[in-house]
């Protein structure tokens, strides 16, 4: 009898660390929700989630296009800091002011300057160079 009691407390134990390490995520909705609330993202929503939610179809096919667009285009940009270990707020704020998380774009080094002059160059060289017919 007392063997039963305490598999039985343990099973229950058990069963009971099971349900709680099993945290509520997000769903793509709830983002949605969130944002048409008052037009910006409260939730402490992680990489995981956003992702998900960029890629819902039910959202796209259901959600307002206005609202899909500005939502899409703010946890776009902010993804990369996300992707570096920022938190949500922080990534959305680094992405409202447009700071640059490594090098998006090539920056220019006058290389293309340079070989448009070259050219150039070449062209009236060889013009100079042409034998009078």
């Amino acid at each position: 009898m007392h063997r039963k009691i305490v598999a039985i407390l343990v099973l229950a134990a058990a069963g009971l660390l099971m349900l709680a390490s099993a945290a509520p995520a997000a769903s793509p909705q709830d983002i949605y929700n969130d944002y048409v609330t008052d037009g910006r993202l409260d939730g402490p929503y992680t990489q995981t989630e956003i992702d998900a939610y960029l890629n819902d179809a039910t959202v796209r096919q259901y959600g307002d296009v206005g609202t899909l667009g500005s939502l899409d285009a703010l946890l776009k940009g902010a993804l990369p800091y996300l992707e570096s270990g920022d938190t949500l707020s922080d990534a959305l704020a680094k992405a409202a002011a447009g700071e640059q998380s490594g090098r998006s774009r090539f920056p220019f080094t006058g290389l293309p300057l340079a070989a448009l002059a070259l050219g150039v160059l070449g062209v009236v060289g060889g013009m100079a160079l042409r034998r009078p017919a």
